[in-house]
């Protein structure tokens, strides 16, 4: 009987293994993408590309590739700072780059003809709309999740407070797309 139970046993350890392999879960990360053209709109081919943690000072950098592209990968979330330097060009920087959780934030440099001790300095807001994918994602700050009343502190009942977001037929709510009132239906 004993070995009856160690051949279960690994089998539902081989089993869950196995199995494990295809959950991918949520990831904690941001990334940073963006493209380096001139100011005709041509593109800025091995221009050295520096992503500065405001918060902790660390720095990466990285040549923009064949088609102007860079990408920075697995960003902690924060505030980032990113330059932009090649010669024959004026110095880019953009301050004040939010990255969230599990968010790309792109950052287009446009660089204009001159020297590189010469500092172009954007101070406008990274637009808050993503053109290269389509999902939707918000981030609940914790100030705002420990002060919220949630029942039984559940985290799936933050969804409730985001924009545009309908919580879909649970026991306590209403189902979507039935009138509350009309009973009838129920």
């Amino acid at each position: 009987m004993p070995s009856r139970q160690l051949c279960t046993f690994v089998l539902s350890v081989t089993l869950t293994l196995s199995l494990s392999t295809f959950v991918h879960g949520q990831t904690t990360y941001g990334s940073i993408t963006g493209a380096v053209t001139d100011s005709s709109g041509a593109t800025v081919v091995g221009a050295e590309v520096t992503l500065t943690n405001v918060g902790t000072s660390a720095t990466r950098t990285q040549p923009s590739g064949p088609d102007g592209l860079f990408t920075f990968v697995n960003l902690v979330p924060g505030t980032y700072k990113v330059d932009v330097e090649k010669q024959g060009f004026k110095h880019f920087t953009r301050s004040d780059v939010i990255v969230q959780v599990n968010q790309s934030t792109t950052v287009n440099a446009s660089l204009a003809v001159g020297q590189v001790s010469e500092i172009v300095e954007v101070l406008g807001e990274t637009p808050q709309l993503q053109t290269d994918t389509s999902s939707l994602g918000e981030v609940v700050e914790t100030r705002m999740a420990n002060n919220l009343p949630l029942n039984g502190r559940n985290i799936y009942n933050l969804t409730t407070i985001v924009p545009s977001v309908v919580p879909q037929g649970n026991t306590i709510g209403t189902v979507v797309g039935k009138n509350p009132f009309d009973f009838a239906n129920y």
